[in-house]
């Protein structure tokens, strides 16, 4: 899925990660949710450009690689697909979303609900959740 042609995508930078809450504390007592907006449904498939639009939200354990796929169902609504897909992210409780872009309505909400947003992330789930992993530990905030 590419996001050509829809408003504000092209202000992502593919390559580069902007990360959003940066200074938000990775809970590491319990078990840390990464949430991976994707074209498909296992770790090898693409990760989505655009978060709203995604087919499936991967949410994984990076600690034991176990993960489950949720369908997105906001991805075929005509309007507020960001929103609605961001509250249903909010729902299944997780610490951070990697993707390639977030709009501002679903930043907002994610934001709000305390769950760090990365962004510019390309290629598999399974190489986005380890290129974010590798960064977390290198600056002393994974263990």
């Amino acid at each position: 899925m590419t996001g050509a042609g829809r408003e504000g995508v092209a202000a992502h930078c593919p390559g580069r990660l902007i990360s959003s809450g940066a200074d938000i504390p990775l809970e590491r007592g319990s078990r840390l949710r990464v949430c991976i907006s994707s074209v498909g449904e296992t770790l090898d498939s693409e990760v989505d450009d655009e978060f709203g639009m995604c087919e499936y939200f991967i949410i994984v354990d990076p600690d034991t690689m176990e993960y489950e796929a949720v369908l997105n169902e906001a991805s075929h609504s005509p309007t507020g697909t960001g929103a609605m897909a961001a509250q249903a992210v909010v729902d299944l409780e997780v610490d951070v979303v990697l993707t390639g872009f977030v709009g501002p309505h679903a930043k907002r909400i994610l934001s709000d609900a305390g769950i760090r947003i990365v962004q510019g992330f390309e290629g598999t789930v399974r190489g986005a959740l380890e290129r974010f992993t590798r960064r977390e530990r290198e600056a002393g905030r994974l263990g």
